[in-house]
């Protein structure tokens, strides 16, 4: 079986959201929209942060976004907060069609946890198990996090995993983030592709 999964479809994440995503936008909704009844199954998985996550900045005296801080010999990225569990920034992004998810999930809700990963997600691996799903379609406003985490977790777990090229947006802290991404992703052995190209195969794959 094969699973469509929405990374961080979230108003924080798109125009005039806290962490604003470059190609983030009205097309990205669309091209996720029309995919949702091409799969066995589509889900979506989004952040739902305490207020007073330890990633974000606004919880650390004299620090600002994007700053880094070592905790214990890690480095530990600074964020603007976003998608705190209840508000307007953790819903999902308007014009999504929900009605279509067969399942939604949360990750990022303990006080240390990144909540890069869908499996870091209460749920999730045991739904990919019930449903004998063994190939994850992902895209998502953040290709350097939550798809690049998602994906290489996956590949990890024995999971064929492709990434819709432009169905993803980037952050690009550093130039060349997202082509980083891309080479890691490609190293993992996970497969990009665009949606165009994605549209005419999905009819002969099969569901093995």
């Amino acid at each position: 079986m094969t699973a469509l999964l929405l990374l961080d479809f979230q108003n924080d994440f798109f125009p005039l959201g806290t962490v604003e995503a470059q190609g983030a936008d009205k097309r990205m909704v669309e091209t996720a929209n029309r995919l949702l009844s091409c799969f066995d199954y589509a889900a979506a998985c989004g952040d739902s942060h305490p207020a007073d996550h330890l990633h974000f900045a606004a919880n650390h005296l004299w620090r600002r976004p994007w700053q880094t801080m070592k905790v214990e010999d890690r480095e530990r990225l600074l964020w603007p907060m976003h998608g705190v569990a209840g508000s307007f920034g953790a819903e999902w992004v308007h014009g999504l069609h929900t009605a279509a998810l067969h399942r939604t999930f949360f990750k990022g809700a303990q006080l240390d946890t990144t909540g890069y990963s869908a499996f870091e997600a209460e749920g999730f691996a045991d739904w990919l198990e019930e449903c004998s799903i063994r190939r994850l379609v992902l895209m998502g406003p953040l290709l350097e996090y939550s798809v690049l985490h998602t994906a290489l977790d996956a590949r990890a777990r024995g999971f064929e995993v492709t990434v819709i090229r432009d169905g993803c947006g980037k952050l690009e802290l550093q130039p060349g983030d997202a082509e980083r991404a891309w080479e890691l992703l490609q190293a993992g052995g996970v497969q990009g592709i665009e949606a165009s190209e994605f549209y005419g195969k999905i009819q002969n794959t099969d569901n093995n």
